[in-house]
């Protein structure tokens, strides 16, 4: 066989060495961009890691703190389910068991409950800072930016 049947047999006949070199050349400059895009993905990888362990050691402070709190505090999302308690409200509120992803409905006393309705926001959004009585109850609302509500709980009828 010679060179122009060899040249012929390999490649189809409508091909010639240019387009063959300007294949050969995007397929050099497609693994180069997938190379370079490999790269990006490991660092992002190594930063999203990096961020997760500093996020396990801000919770990590934040259980500590909740958990040492004697302040009745409950953090609750923009779905109105329970994200947190301090074991303040745990003990002001006689929970036995961890209220974690309950409605606050099922939470804290129907008083209170009613006193905060109108600072949680009903899409989700932020609640309204305020204080508000609720029975025996006063409650201060703070809105969190993501949305959903921390409530500060006090027997306002006690001296503390």
């Amino acid at each position: 066989m010679d060179d122009d049947t060899a040249r012929t047999a390999a490649a189809p006949a409508d091909l010639d060495l240019t387009d063959l070199d300007q294949a050969s050349g995007l397929l050099a400059d497609m693994r180069k961009r997938v190379d370079e895009a490999a790269d990006d993905i490991e660092r992002l990888t190594a930063e999203l890691d990096d961020r997760r362990q500093a996020l396990d050691e801000l919770e990590t402070v934040a259980d500590a703190i909740l958990g040492a709190t004697a302040t009745a505090v409950v953090i609750v999302g923009p779905d109105r389910r329970v994200r947190a308690v301090t074991r303040g409200a745990a003990d002001l509120f006689g929970m036995e068991a961890s209220p974690v992803g309950r409605p606050l409905s099922a939470v804290v006393p129907d008083e209170v409950l009613v006193a905060t309705q109108d600072h949680l926001d009903d899409d989700g959004g932020p609640a309204t800072p305020g204080t508000v009585t609720a029975g025996k109850w006063a409650v201060t609302v703070e809105g969190l930016e993501g949305g959903g509500a921390v409530l500060v709980v006090q027997d306002a009828c006690s001296d503390g």
